[in-house]
Protein backbone atom coordinates (compact mmCIF):
# COMPACT_ATOMS: atom_id res chain seq x y z
CA UNK A 1 0.00 0.00 0.00
CA UNK A 2 2.89 2.45 0.74
CA UNK A 3 4.31 2.27 -2.97
CA UNK A 4 0.36 2.64 -4.20
CA UNK A 5 0.18 5.58 -1.56
CA UNK A 6 3.33 7.45 -3.04
CA UNK A 7 2.56 6.63 -6.67
CA UNK A 8 -1.13 8.34 -6.06
CA UNK A 9 0.63 11.76 -4.47
CA UNK A 10 2.84 12.09 -7.16
CA UNK A 11 -0.35 10.96 -9.83
CA UNK A 12 -2.51 13.84 -7.65
CA UNK A 13 0.52 16.73 -7.89
CA UNK A 14 1.19 16.07 -11.53
CA UNK A 15 -2.72 16.27 -12.31
CA UNK A 16 -3.07 19.42 -9.99
CA UNK A 17 -0.44 21.65 -11.71
CA UNK A 18 -2.52 20.42 -14.92
CA UNK A 19 -5.93 21.95 -13.33
CA UNK A 20 -4.06 24.92 -12.17
CA UNK A 21 -2.86 25.14 -15.84
CA UNK A 22 -6.23 24.60 -17.43
CA UNK A 23 -8.04 27.31 -15.05
CA UNK A 24 -5.71 29.99 -15.77
CA UNK A 25 -6.02 29.73 -18.83
CA UNK A 26 -8.97 32.04 -19.73
CA UNK A 27 -10.19 29.41 -22.49
CA UNK A 28 -13.27 27.73 -22.66
CA UNK A 29 -12.84 24.74 -24.39
CA UNK A 30 -12.92 20.86 -23.54
CA UNK A 31 -9.39 21.31 -21.50
CA UNK A 32 -10.79 21.09 -18.39
CA UNK A 33 -12.73 18.02 -18.94
CA UNK A 34 -9.85 16.56 -20.46
CA UNK A 35 -7.50 17.54 -17.60
CA UNK A 36 -9.71 16.32 -14.83
CA UNK A 37 -9.84 12.57 -16.60
CA UNK A 38 -6.54 12.74 -17.30
CA UNK A 39 -5.94 12.71 -13.78
CA UNK A 40 -8.65 9.89 -13.07
CA UNK A 41 -6.99 7.70 -15.43
CA UNK A 42 -3.63 7.54 -14.11
CA UNK A 43 -4.47 7.05 -10.57
CA UNK A 44 -6.98 4.11 -11.94
CA UNK A 45 -3.88 3.08 -14.19
CA UNK A 46 -1.65 3.04 -11.37
CA UNK A 47 -3.73 1.51 -8.52
CA UNK A 48 -4.69 -1.27 -11.19
CA UNK A 49 -0.80 -1.88 -12.20
CA UNK A 50 0.17 -2.75 -8.60
CA UNK A 51 -3.16 -4.82 -8.10
CA UNK A 52 -3.26 -6.74 -10.47
CA UNK A 53 0.18 -7.91 -12.31
CA UNK A 54 -1.20 -9.64 -15.64
CA UNK A 55 -2.12 -5.75 -16.16
CA UNK A 56 0.81 -4.67 -15.01
CA UNK A 57 3.12 -6.93 -17.47
CA UNK A 58 0.27 -5.86 -20.44
CA UNK A 59 0.87 -2.17 -20.01
CA UNK A 60 5.30 -3.12 -19.98
CA UNK A 61 4.20 -4.84 -23.44
CA UNK A 62 2.34 -2.02 -24.89
CA UNK A 63 4.68 0.77 -23.45
CA UNK A 64 7.91 -0.64 -25.15
CA UNK A 65 5.39 -1.63 -28.54
CA UNK A 66 3.96 2.25 -28.33
CA UNK A 67 6.75 3.97 -27.15
CA UNK A 68 9.13 4.70 -30.08
CA UNK A 69 5.57 5.92 -31.81
CA UNK A 70 4.42 7.86 -29.31
CA UNK A 71 7.96 9.64 -28.57
CA UNK A 72 8.43 10.46 -32.14
CA UNK A 73 5.08 11.24 -34.41
CA UNK A 74 2.87 11.76 -31.17
CA UNK A 75 3.67 15.47 -29.81
CA UNK A 76 4.36 16.77 -34.30
CA UNK A 77 1.09 15.37 -35.01
CA UNK A 78 -0.62 17.28 -32.05
CA UNK A 79 1.48 20.51 -32.77
CA UNK A 80 0.70 20.17 -36.32
CA UNK A 81 -3.44 19.72 -35.66
CA UNK A 82 -3.01 22.76 -33.02
CA UNK A 83 -1.13 25.06 -35.91
CA UNK A 84 -4.13 23.69 -38.05
CA UNK A 85 -6.48 24.72 -36.07
CA UNK A 86 -7.87 21.10 -35.64
CA UNK A 87 -6.82 20.34 -32.04
CA UNK A 88 -7.17 23.01 -30.00
CA UNK A 89 -3.47 24.80 -28.55
CA UNK A 90 -5.06 25.17 -24.82
CA UNK A 91 -5.09 20.93 -24.73
CA UNK A 92 -2.05 20.44 -26.75
CA UNK A 93 -0.45 22.74 -23.63
CA UNK A 94 -1.94 20.49 -21.20
CA UNK A 95 -0.63 17.88 -22.99
CA UNK A 96 2.42 19.55 -23.54
CA UNK A 97 2.88 19.98 -19.90
CA UNK A 98 2.28 16.67 -18.77
CA UNK A 99 4.92 15.00 -20.55
CA UNK A 100 7.25 17.55 -19.55
CA UNK A 101 6.53 16.10 -15.74
CA UNK A 102 6.73 12.97 -16.60
CA UNK A 103 9.99 13.36 -17.53
CA UNK A 104 11.56 15.05 -14.95
CA UNK A 105 9.06 13.89 -11.78
CA UNK A 106 8.89 10.51 -13.38
CA UNK A 107 12.35 9.79 -15.12
CA UNK A 108 12.25 5.98 -15.18
CA UNK A 109 9.25 6.39 -17.93
CA UNK A 110 10.75 8.25 -20.00
CA UNK A 111 14.24 7.51 -19.66
CA UNK A 112 14.40 3.56 -19.28
CA UNK A 113 12.52 3.08 -22.38
CA UNK A 114 14.99 5.44 -24.57
CA UNK A 115 17.86 4.13 -23.42
CA UNK A 116 16.72 0.59 -23.80
CA UNK A 117 15.97 1.47 -27.28
CA UNK A 118 18.97 3.18 -28.20
CA UNK A 119 21.01 -0.80 -27.44
CA UNK A 120 18.37 -2.65 -29.39
CA UNK A 121 18.91 -0.58 -31.94
CA UNK A 122 22.65 -1.66 -32.03
CA UNK A 123 23.60 2.20 -30.20
CA UNK A 124 24.36 1.74 -26.44
CA UNK A 125 27.05 4.43 -26.80
CA UNK A 126 23.82 6.50 -27.67
CA UNK A 127 21.93 5.36 -24.94
CA UNK A 128 25.02 6.06 -22.38
CA UNK A 129 25.06 9.77 -23.43
CA UNK A 130 21.18 10.29 -23.02
CA UNK A 131 21.39 8.98 -19.56
CA UNK A 132 24.80 10.60 -19.21
CA UNK A 133 22.40 14.03 -19.72
CA UNK A 134 19.59 13.19 -17.97
CA UNK A 135 21.70 12.72 -14.64
CA UNK A 136 22.95 16.16 -15.19
CA UNK A 137 19.11 17.06 -14.45
CA UNK A 138 18.59 14.66 -11.50
CA UNK A 139 21.87 13.27 -9.92
CA UNK A 140 20.58 11.27 -7.22
CA UNK A 141 18.37 9.26 -9.55
CA UNK A 142 20.32 5.62 -9.16
CA UNK A 143 18.47 3.94 -12.22
CA UNK A 144 20.21 6.39 -14.37
CA UNK A 145 23.31 4.87 -13.04
CA UNK A 146 21.99 1.45 -13.01
CA UNK A 147 20.64 1.67 -16.75
CA UNK A 148 24.17 3.44 -17.59
CA UNK A 149 26.22 0.93 -16.26
CA UNK A 150 23.81 -2.31 -18.03
CA UNK A 151 24.87 -0.39 -21.36
CA UNK A 152 28.68 0.10 -20.30
CA UNK A 153 28.71 -3.37 -19.36
CA UNK A 154 27.06 -4.51 -22.68
CA UNK A 155 30.36 -2.09 -24.33
CA UNK A 156 33.10 -4.11 -21.96
CA UNK A 157 33.75 -1.00 -20.04
CA UNK A 158 33.70 -2.99 -16.78
CA UNK A 159 35.35 -0.58 -14.44
CA UNK A 160 33.13 2.06 -15.77
CA UNK A 161 29.98 -0.17 -15.60
CA UNK A 162 31.13 -0.61 -11.76
CA UNK A 163 31.71 2.37 -10.54
CA UNK A 164 27.58 3.32 -12.07
CA UNK A 165 26.66 -0.02 -10.47
CA UNK A 166 28.29 1.23 -6.95
CA UNK A 167 26.78 4.52 -7.18
CA UNK A 168 23.39 2.75 -7.91
CA UNK A 169 23.97 0.68 -4.77
CA UNK A 170 25.00 4.16 -2.64
CA UNK A 171 21.69 6.25 -3.49
CA UNK A 172 19.30 3.06 -2.79
CA UNK A 173 20.49 3.01 0.74
CA UNK A 174 18.70 6.28 1.27
CA UNK A 175 15.27 4.50 -0.11
CA UNK A 176 14.10 1.54 1.52
CA UNK A 177 13.89 -1.54 -0.21
CA UNK A 178 10.35 -2.95 -2.17
CA UNK A 179 9.96 -7.15 -2.27
CA UNK A 180 8.15 -5.91 -5.23
CA UNK A 181 8.83 -2.45 -7.41
CA UNK A 182 5.71 -0.99 -8.73
CA UNK A 183 5.28 -0.36 -12.17
CA UNK A 184 6.22 3.61 -12.13
CA UNK A 185 8.61 4.30 -9.51
CA UNK A 186 12.22 5.07 -8.61
CA UNK A 187 12.85 1.91 -6.95
CA UNK A 188 15.01 -0.53 -8.47
CA UNK A 189 16.20 -4.20 -8.61
CA UNK A 190 19.56 -4.63 -6.44
CA UNK A 191 20.09 -8.02 -6.83
CA UNK A 192 20.17 -7.65 -10.42
CA UNK A 193 22.70 -5.20 -9.91
CA UNK A 194 24.57 -7.56 -7.91
CA UNK A 195 24.18 -10.43 -9.83
CA UNK A 196 25.55 -8.00 -13.26
CA UNK A 197 27.96 -6.92 -10.84
CA UNK A 198 29.31 -10.66 -10.31
CA UNK A 199 29.71 -11.43 -13.59
CA UNK A 200 31.57 -8.56 -14.40
CA UNK A 201 34.03 -10.03 -11.57
CA UNK A 202 33.95 -13.21 -12.96
CA UNK A 203 34.92 -12.29 -16.56
CA UNK A 204 38.25 -10.30 -14.74
CA UNK A 205 38.74 -13.43 -12.73
CA UNK A 206 38.09 -12.37 -9.62
CA UNK A 207 36.25 -14.87 -8.26
CA UNK A 208 36.38 -14.07 -4.52
CA UNK A 209 34.72 -10.87 -5.36
CA UNK A 210 32.46 -12.41 -7.69
CA UNK A 211 31.79 -14.63 -4.28
CA UNK A 212 31.24 -11.85 -2.29
CA UNK A 213 28.89 -9.86 -4.75
CA UNK A 214 26.34 -12.76 -4.96
CA UNK A 215 26.67 -13.64 -1.44
CA UNK A 216 25.82 -9.71 -0.75
CA UNK A 217 22.63 -10.29 -3.52
CA UNK A 218 21.16 -13.40 -2.19
CA UNK A 219 21.11 -11.43 1.31
CA UNK A 220 18.55 -8.86 0.02
CA UNK A 221 14.97 -8.89 0.38
CA UNK A 222 13.22 -9.19 -2.66
CA UNK A 223 11.12 -11.21 -4.86
CA UNK A 224 13.52 -11.71 -8.10
CA UNK A 225 13.35 -15.61 -8.05
CA UNK A 226 14.85 -15.42 -11.49
CA UNK A 227 17.63 -12.99 -10.43
CA UNK A 228 18.09 -14.87 -7.52
CA UNK A 229 18.34 -17.99 -9.35
CA UNK A 230 21.18 -16.42 -11.33
CA UNK A 231 23.02 -15.50 -8.41
CA UNK A 232 23.01 -18.88 -7.26
CA UNK A 233 24.64 -19.63 -10.59
CA UNK A 234 27.41 -16.98 -10.62
CA UNK A 235 27.85 -18.31 -7.02
CA UNK A 236 28.60 -21.88 -8.21
CA UNK A 237 30.93 -20.60 -10.95
CA UNK A 238 33.30 -18.19 -8.70
CA UNK A 239 33.15 -21.20 -6.29
CA UNK A 240 34.83 -23.68 -9.26
CA UNK A 241 37.11 -20.79 -10.06
CA UNK A 242 38.29 -20.63 -6.97
CA UNK A 243 38.66 -24.60 -6.52
CA UNK A 244 35.85 -24.92 -3.71
CA UNK A 245 34.17 -27.78 -6.38
CA UNK A 246 31.95 -29.56 -3.50
CA UNK A 247 30.47 -26.25 -2.81
CA UNK A 248 30.15 -25.19 -6.57
CA UNK A 249 28.30 -28.59 -7.42
CA UNK A 250 25.52 -27.66 -4.35
CA UNK A 251 24.55 -24.16 -6.22
CA UNK A 252 24.63 -25.59 -9.31
CA UNK A 253 22.34 -28.08 -8.32
CA UNK A 254 19.74 -26.13 -6.46
CA UNK A 255 18.68 -24.91 -9.80
CA UNK A 256 17.88 -27.94 -11.00
CA UNK A 257 13.86 -28.23 -9.78
CA UNK A 258 12.57 -24.86 -10.17
CA UNK A 259 14.80 -23.36 -13.29
CA UNK A 260 15.37 -24.11 -16.93
CA UNK A 261 18.60 -26.06 -17.75
CA UNK A 262 20.45 -23.82 -19.59
CA UNK A 263 23.88 -24.90 -21.48
CA UNK A 264 25.70 -22.68 -18.84
CA UNK A 265 24.56 -24.39 -15.86
CA UNK A 266 25.19 -27.83 -17.73
CA UNK A 267 28.59 -26.61 -18.33
CA UNK A 268 29.55 -25.45 -15.52
CA UNK A 269 27.96 -28.77 -13.92
CA UNK A 270 30.51 -30.84 -16.06
CA UNK A 271 33.42 -28.86 -15.09
CA UNK A 272 32.27 -29.90 -10.83
CA UNK A 273 32.02 -33.34 -11.70
CA UNK A 274 35.06 -34.08 -13.81
CA UNK A 275 36.93 -32.38 -11.09
CA UNK A 276 35.70 -34.23 -8.22
CA UNK A 277 36.53 -37.07 -10.56
CA UNK A 278 32.67 -38.39 -11.17
CA UNK A 279 33.32 -38.78 -14.98
CA UNK A 280 30.43 -40.80 -15.55
CA UNK A 281 27.94 -37.76 -14.48
CA UNK A 282 30.85 -35.12 -16.27
CA UNK A 283 29.77 -36.43 -19.59
CA UNK A 284 26.34 -36.75 -19.46
CA UNK A 285 26.27 -32.93 -18.55
CA UNK A 286 28.60 -32.35 -20.60
CA UNK A 287 26.91 -34.12 -24.32
CA UNK A 288 23.76 -32.23 -23.50
CA UNK A 289 25.62 -28.76 -23.01
CA UNK A 290 27.01 -28.82 -26.44
CA UNK A 291 23.62 -30.64 -27.63
CA UNK A 292 22.21 -27.19 -26.76
CA UNK A 293 24.94 -25.12 -27.58
CA UNK A 294 28.00 -26.46 -29.69
CA UNK A 295 29.97 -23.55 -29.28
CA UNK A 296 31.58 -25.23 -25.83
CA UNK A 297 33.50 -27.38 -27.96
CA UNK A 298 35.32 -24.91 -29.50
CA UNK A 299 38.10 -23.70 -26.97
CA UNK A 300 38.86 -20.15 -28.40
CA UNK A 301 35.52 -19.05 -27.84
CA UNK A 302 35.73 -20.30 -24.20
CA UNK A 303 38.49 -18.52 -23.91
CA UNK A 304 37.47 -15.18 -25.70
CA UNK A 305 34.30 -14.74 -25.03
CA UNK A 306 33.55 -16.41 -22.05
CA UNK A 307 36.52 -15.56 -20.45
CA UNK A 308 37.11 -19.17 -18.74
CA UNK A 309 41.06 -18.98 -16.93
CA UNK A 310 43.08 -21.76 -17.73
CA UNK A 311 42.06 -24.30 -15.22
CA UNK A 312 38.91 -24.07 -16.19
CA UNK A 313 39.75 -24.67 -20.15
CA UNK A 314 41.85 -27.74 -19.10
CA UNK A 315 38.92 -29.27 -17.26
CA UNK A 316 36.86 -28.51 -20.58
CA UNK A 317 39.22 -30.16 -22.72
CA UNK A 318 39.35 -33.60 -20.67
CA UNK A 319 35.36 -33.78 -20.92
CA UNK A 320 36.00 -32.83 -24.92
CA UNK A 321 38.40 -35.68 -25.43
CA UNK A 322 36.66 -38.43 -23.44
CA UNK A 323 34.40 -40.37 -24.84
CA UNK A 324 31.20 -39.98 -23.43
CA UNK A 325 29.56 -43.49 -20.98
CA UNK A 326 25.72 -42.53 -21.10
CA UNK A 327 23.22 -40.58 -23.55
CA UNK A 328 20.57 -39.59 -20.85
CA UNK A 329 19.24 -36.36 -21.18
CA UNK A 330 18.53 -36.22 -17.54
CA UNK A 331 21.03 -34.70 -14.95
Amino acid sequence: MQSIARQVAITLMVGVLIVIFVMTSGVNDPSLPVGIGLIGLMIATVIAANRFPRFKNILRVSYNLLYPIIAVFGPLLVLMLSLLGIFPLDVFMVIFLFLLIVIFVWPPIFVMYTGQLSANLGKPGVGVRFYSYFMKLSPNSGILYAQRAVLNQNLKAHDVALNDYDTALKLAKTKPVQPQPALWSFTYSLTNIYANKADIYLQKHDPQQALFECNSGLAVKENQPAVKSMLYLRRGHAQLLMGNYQGALADLDSLRLEDKITPELLALKALAYQALNRHAEAQIAWQQAITLNPEYTNPAWLRDTLKWPEPLLTLASALQTAAPTKTDTKV
